[in-house]
């Protein structure tokens, strides 16, 4: 993607995503009482939606993808490299909780 394209697209993006907030307020705000025509405001909003939508979904088939995943390090809970501090799998630790709990 060149530049000028990158930019388009963040344009588009720009005016989409403004067009569907002003829609949905023009729309919601008509519907519930405070003006009319709500009905096309909505609609802007809705296709405001799909453009957004198809972007995404341009955007994900183009992101660089993960490698394959490495296997996990020995005492690692995620599959990291490095076990996290203070992460374990025993649980709670046994014994009436301090400071007022719900085992009062």
């Amino acid at each position: 993607m060149s530049p000028r394209q990158g930019l388009a697209e963040v344009a588009l993006f720009l005016a989409a995503a403004a067009a569907g907030v002003y829609g949905l307020g023009e729309g919601l705000g008509a519907l519930f009482g405070q003006g009319q025509g709500g009905v096309p405001w909505l609609g802007v909003t809705a296709v405001a939606l799909m453009v957004l939508a198809r972007q995404m979904a341009r955007v994900q088939d183009r992101a660089p993808h993960r490698g394959t995943r490495h296997a996990a390090a020995p005492g690692a809970p995620d599959g990291g490299p490095i076990a996290r501090a203070g992460t374990s799998d025993e649980g709670p630790p046994a014994g009436p909780v301090e400071n007022g709990g719900p085992d009062r």
